[in-house]
């Protein structure tokens, strides 16, 4: 899915600088959290892996960059069907998006509009109630990277990110 949106600079320094901030120095890991209200995170203790997740080098890297950062905190895995006090799904995805950005003259002119292509990753996490199914915490970083190998080395510090925030305070 490409997304589009308009930005508007008088000089070539300031679009410079623009991709600079957007493409450089971990230009910005977005993330976001939301949780039901009402859920009770006080007696979680443990977790599994909920089923269905894909078997690439992605999601193993994924998987398992969740695994270090839940045992960190003091969360059990539970494997071969125990009764886990919650389930973790997990989702990622890299794709591009389009941001227009207006080109001037040496006097201020509008030249025209020239498209700007960047990779976005988005990394989300949700935590599940194994009786109910339902989603009691979800957890989102995005990214913007300029390659697939930068995407990869970013699951870490992303799931770090997304979990500082899990249990909820």
């Amino acid at each position: 899915m490409t997304q589009y949106c308009f930005i508007e600079r008088g000089s070539v320094c300031l679009v410079f600088f623009s991709l600079l901030a957007l493409f450089g120095c971990g230009a910005g890991i977005t993330v976001q959290v939301n949780y039901d209200k009402k859920a009770n995170f006080e007696g979680l203790r443990s977790f599994s892996f909920k089923e269905g997740n894909d078997s690439s080098a992605v999601e193993r890297q994924l998987q398992q960059a969740i695994r270090t950062e839940l045992s960190v905190k003091g969360y059990n895995e539970q494997t071969g069907g125990g009764n886990a006090d919650f389930q973790v799904a997990y989702h990622a995805a890299l794709q591009k998006k389009t941001i227009w950005q207006r080109e001037f003259s040496p006097r201020g002119i509008p030249a025209g509009v020239v498209p700007i292509t960047f990779n976005e990753g988005t990394i989300a996490i949700q935590i599940i109630t194994p009786k109910t199914g339902k989603v009691i915490w979800t957890g989102q970083a995005e990214e913007a990277v300029s390659t697939q190998a930068q995407a990869l080395s970013e699951i870490q510090p992303e799931v770090k990110k997304i979990l500082a925030r899990f249990p909820p305070r």
